[in-house]
C-alpha cells in the first residue's frame, strides 16, 4: 500500500512538473513553425494550429485536476492546494550569497487560468477559420495567436516575479502583433469605406490618430509606463526581500527573495515589520516598503488592464482583427493585469489595498458611463471590458481575492463570447459597426442572438447566470469593505453599484438597438445571414458556460445544494473554529494562499468578533444582492423604454435638459476628454521637452562635450605637428648640416700629399706664434 501511494505521488509530481513545460511550448511551437515554416504552411496553419492548442487545453485540464489531488492530500480542502502550491525551479543567477531562480508554479489559480487562456484560444482560433478566411495574412495571424498565448501561459505559470515581468513584456509584444496586424490600413481620417460607414454623431475619437499601426504603437507607449512602476516595486521588493533576509538568515529568503512562496511566507511571518530603513532623515519600516511596492507593481496592472488613468489605449486596439480583440478582452493581456493582482494581493497592505479599490472603482463607472453613448458595436464591448477589469480591481482591493478571482473567470467566458458575436454580426453586415443602422437582426441570426442574450444577461448580473454569481461577491465585499472601515471605503461600493445599474443599460442598449425593433438600413439588413457552423459552434458552447450553476455549484447562488459542483471550504464556524463546509468549487478552490492565516488572527479575536464578521458580511451580501438586483431592472427597463418600445426620445430628452444630461452626454461622448488631454495637452509638451533635450543633447554633449573635445584634439594635434615638423625635425636637420659642414672641413685635411701636411703644420705653428708675440 505504501508503495502505491509513493508511486501514485511520484507520478503527480512528474505531472505538476513537466505539464507546464509542455502547456508553454505547444502555442510557442505554433509560433515557430508557422512562422519559420513560410509559405509551404499557408495551407494547414489553421488545423495545425488549432490541434497543437487543443493539446494545451486537455494537457491543462489534466493539470488542474493532478494539483488538486496533491494538493489536497491532506483532506483539507482544495483550499490546500492554494495555500501549499508545488513549485519545480531552477537557479538561473547567482550574486553572491543571492540565487535568482527560473520555474514553474502550480496551484488552483494557475492551474485552472491555464484551461481559461488554452481553451478561449482553441474556440477563437476555430471560429477564426471562418473569420480569416481569404485573409493576405492567414497564416501569420494564426503564429501571431500562439506568440501571444505562449507568453500569457509564461505569466500564469512563473514562479517568481521576475519571471512575471519578463514574460510580462513578451505579452506586450504579442499585443503589438495583434492590435497592429493589419499595419497597412490607413487611418480612418483617410479610410473611405470607414467614413461611409461610421455613424453620422461619431464623436470623441480623434480620427488622424486612428490606425492599427497607431493603436498598437499607443499601447506599447502606456503601457511602458505602467511598467516603469512595475519594475520599480520589484526592484523594491527584492530590496526589502534581501534585507528580510540579512535580519534574519535563517529564513533563507536570499535564495529566491522573489519568489512568490517566500513572498507570502514572509509576509505571514510579519517579517517586513522586523526590518528598518533611513533614506537622509526619514526612517521607513518594512512594512511601508510593502505598501510602495505593492502600489508600484499594480501600476504594471494599470496599464496592462487598462485602468484608469492609462485606460486610453484599449478602445483603440479595436483596429485589430475581432478574434485577436476577444483573446485580448477575455483571456491574455488585459487579464495579466487582473491575474498580477490577485498574485500579490497576499502580500498587499490595506493602503495598498484600499488605492486598488479606489483605482476599480473609478475605472469600472467611467467606462460603463462612456459605453453608454458608443454607436460602434465593438467600442461598446471595449469600454464593457475597461470597467468589468475596474470590477475585478474593485473586488481584489476590497480584500476579497475569491470574487475579483472569479470574475476574472467569469468575465473570460462571457467577453469572449460578446466579441465573437460582434464579429459574427460585423461579418453579416458587410464590416457594419453602427449600431443605428442595423436592428431587427434576431432573426436573420437566431444562434448569434441567442448567444448575445446569454452574454449580455451575465454581464448584467442576471440571476442564474455567471455574472450575477461574481459580481454579486464583488459588491458584498466592497460593502462588507465600506463599513469595517467607514468614510473614503464608501467611495468604490458606491461607484462599483451605480456601474451595475450601468451596465444592464449599455449592454441591454447594445442588445435591443442590434436585434430588436425594425431594420434601420434595409439594404444591409437584406443581406445578413447566420454565420457558419465553425462560427457559431463555439459561440454556443461559451453560451451554456454563462449559466452560473458552472461557477456557483447552485442554480440560486448558494452554495452547497447542487452536489456534482460542490466540495469543502475552509471556514470559521459560528464558536472561531477552523472548519470545513459545503461550497461551490470556485469557493472551495480560489482562496487567498494565506487564508488559513487569515482565519487563524480573525478566530484570535474572540467568537464575539467572529460572529460580528459574519452578521456584517451576511448583511452587507442582502443589501448589495438586492440594490444590484434593483440596477439591473431599472437599466433593463430604461434601455427596453428608449430603444425596445421608443417610448422615450434621448434628443428629445437631451435639449429638455441641456444643462444636466446634455453636459453629462458631452462628458461621455467626448469620453471625459482624456484622449484629448493626452493627445493635445501631454503629447504636445512631451514633444516639447523632447525638443529641448534634444538640443541639449545635440547642441551641449554631442558639439560641445563630445565634437567639442575633437575640436580640441585636432588644434592640439595640429600644434604638436608644428613643433615636430618646425622645431624637432628642423633641430634634427642642423645638427646633419653642422655634422656635414665638419665633415667638409675635416675632408679639406685629409688631401693625401706630404707637402700639403708640412705647409699646414707651419702655417700653424705660425699663426700660433704670431697670436704669442701680439698677446
Amino acid at each position: 500500500m505504501g508503495d502505491a501511494l509513493h508511486q501514485a505521488m511520484s507520478t503527480q509530481i512528474q505531472v505538476l512538473t513537466w505539464a507546464p513545460v509542455v502547456i508553454l511550448c505547444l502555442p510557442l511551437l505554433t509560433f515557430l513553425i508557422l512562422l519559420i515554416g513560410g509559405r509551404k504552411m499557408d495551407k494547414g496553419a489553421d488545423y495545425f494550429a488549432i490541434g497543437l492548442m487543443g493539446l494545451a487545453f486537455l494537457a491543462s485540464v489534466l493539470l488542474f485536476f493532478v494539483n488538486l489531488s496533491y494538493g489536497g492530500a491532506d483532506h483539507a480542502g482544495w483550499s490546500s492546494a492554494q495555500a501549499r502550491p508545488f513549485v519545480a525551479s531552477f537557479d538561473w543567477m547567482q550574486f553572491g550569497n543571492v540565487r535568482l531562480p527560473m520555474g514553474v508554479l502550480v496551484d488552483n489559480l494557475s492551474s485552472f487560468m491555464a484551461i481559461v487562456v488554452t481553451g478561449l484560444a482553441t474556440l477563437v482560433l476555430i471560429y477564426s477559420i471562418f473569420y480569416m478566411h481569404g485573409d493576405s495574412m492567414y497564416r501569420r495571424y494564426f503564429g501571431f495567436m500562439g506568440f501571444f498565448c505562449f507568453a500569457m501561459l509564461g505569466i500564469v505559470f512563473s514562479s517568481n516575479l521576475l519571471m512575471t515581468f519578463i514574460f510580462w513584456e513578451l505579452v506586450g509584444l504579442g499585443s503589438y502583433f495583434l492590435i497592429g496586424f493589419w499595419f497597412h490600413k490607413p487611418s480612418v481620417a483617410r479610410d473611405h469605406h470607414y467614413q461611409e460607414l461610421k455613424a453620422s454623431y461619431a464623436t470623441g475619437i480623434d480620427e488622424r490618430y486612428l490606425s492599427p499601426a497607431h493603436a498598437q504603437k499607443k499601447a506599447f507607449v502606456m503601457n511602458r509606463i505602467g511598467d516603469f512602476g512595475f519594475i520599480t516595486g520589484v526592484s523594491l521588493f527584492l530590496v526589502t526581500m534581501l534585507a528580510v533576509a540579512k535580519a534574519d538568515p535563517s529564513t533563507g529568503f536570499n535564495a529566491g527573495p522573489l519568489d512568490w512562496t517566500n513572498l507570502y511566507a514572509a509576509k505571514e511571518a510579519n517579517a517586513f515589520a522586523s526590518v528598518q530603513f533611513q533614506l537622509f532623515r526619514f526612517s521607513f519600516t518594512g512594512i511601508d516598503l510593502l505598501t510602495l511596492a505593492g502600489i508600484l507593481t499594480f501600476m504594471g496592472a494599470i496599464g496592462k488592464s487598462a485602468q484608469f488613468p492609462l485606460h486610453t489605449w484599449l478602445p483603440d486596439a479595436m483596429q485589430g482583427p475581432t478574434t485577436g480583440s476577444s483573446i485580448i478582452h477575455a483571456a491574455t493581456m488585459v487579464a495579466a493585469g487582473v491575474y498580477l493582482t490577485a498574485r500579490i494581493h497576499p502580500l498587499l497592505t490595506e493602503g495598498s489595498l484600499f488605492f486598488v479599490a479606489m483605482i476599480g472603482g473609478i475605472t469600472a463607472f467611467l467606462a460603463a458611463s462612456m459605453a453608454m453613448v458608443q454607436w460602434d458595436l465593438k467600442a461598446v464591448l471595449a469600454y464593457s471590458t475597461i470597467s468589468q477589469l475596474g470590477y475585478m480591481m474593485l473586488g481584489l482591493g476590497s480584500g476579497s481575492y475569491t470574487a475579483g478571482v472569479a470574475h476574472l473567470y467569469t468575465h473570460a467566458i462571457f467577453k469572449c463570447m460578446l466579441f465573437l458575436c460582434a464579429g459574427s454580426v460585423i461579418h453579416a453586415c458587410h464590416h457594419l459597426q453602427d449600431m443605428n443602422r442595423m436592428g431587427g437582426l434576431r432573426k436573420k441570426m437566431p444562434l448569434t442572438f441567442i448567444a448575445t442574450c446569454a452574454g449580455v444577461l451575465a454581464i448584467s448580473g442576471v440571476p442564474l447566470f455567471s455574472g450575477f454569481y461574481s459580481k454579486d461577491m464583488i459588491l458584498a465585499s466592497a460593502l462588507s469593505s465600506a463599513l469595517d472601515h467607514g468614510r473614503l471605503h464608501w467611495a468604490p461600493y458606491i461607484l462599483g453599484q451605480l456601474t451595475a445599474a450601468l451596465t444592464t443599460f449599455y449592454m441591454c442598449r447594445m442588445l435591443f438597438w442590434s436585434f430588436f425593433g425594425t431594420p434601420r438600413d434595409k439594404h444591409v439588413h437584406e443581406h445578413c445571414h447566420e454565420s457558419p457552423a465553425v462560427a457559431t459552434g463555439p459561440l454556443l458552447i461559451l453560451a451554456v458556460l454563462c449559466l452560473g450553476f458552472w461557477w456557483s455549484g447552485t442554480l440560486f447562488g448558494h452554495t452547497g445544494q447542487f452536489a456534482p459542483l460542490t466540495l469543502e471550504a475552509t471556514v470559521l464556524d459560528a464558536h472561531g473554529k477552523l472548519a470545513a463546509e459545503p461550497a461551490g468549487w470556485i469557493d472551495a478552490a480560489m482562496v487567498s494562499p494565506v487564508q488559513r492565516e487569515e482565519l487563524s488572527a480573525l478566530a484570535a479575536q474572540g467568537e464575539h468578533a467572529v460572529h460580528e464578521h459574519h452578521h456584517r458580511h451576511h448583511t452587507a451580501h442582502i443589501w448589495a444582492t438586492g440594490l444590484s438586483l434593483l440596477g439591473v431592472l431599472l437599466g433593463a427597463g430604461l434601455a427596453w423604454a428608449i430603444y425596445g418600445l421608443k417610448k422615450l426620445d434621448p434628443d428629445e430628452l437631451l435639449a429638455r435638459h441641456p444643462a444636466t444630461l446634455g453636459l453629462a452626454w458631452q462628458l461621455c461622448a467626448q469620453l471625459w476628454f482624456f484622449d484629448r488631454l493626452y493627445q493635445d495637452g501631454i503629447v504636445p509638451l512631451a514633444k516639447r521637452f523632447n525638443r529641448a533635450f534634444y538640443v541639449f543633447d545635440f547642441g551641449v554633449i554631442d558639439q560641445t562635450l563630445v565634437d567639442g573635445w575633437s575640436v580640441a584634439i585636432r588644434i592640439v594635434a595640429g600644434a604638436a605637428r608644428n613643433i615636430d615638423n618646425w622645431v624637432v625635425d628642423k633641430c634634427v636637420d642642423a645638427f646633419g648640416v653642422v655634422t656635414w659642414l665638419l665633415g667638409a672641413v675635416a675632408r679639406t685635411l685629409q688631401a693625401g700629399r706630404i707637402q700639403y701636411y708640412v705647409a699646414l703644420t707651419f702655417g700653424a705653428v705660425a699663426v700660433l706664434l704670431l697670436a704669442l708675440l701680439l698677446i
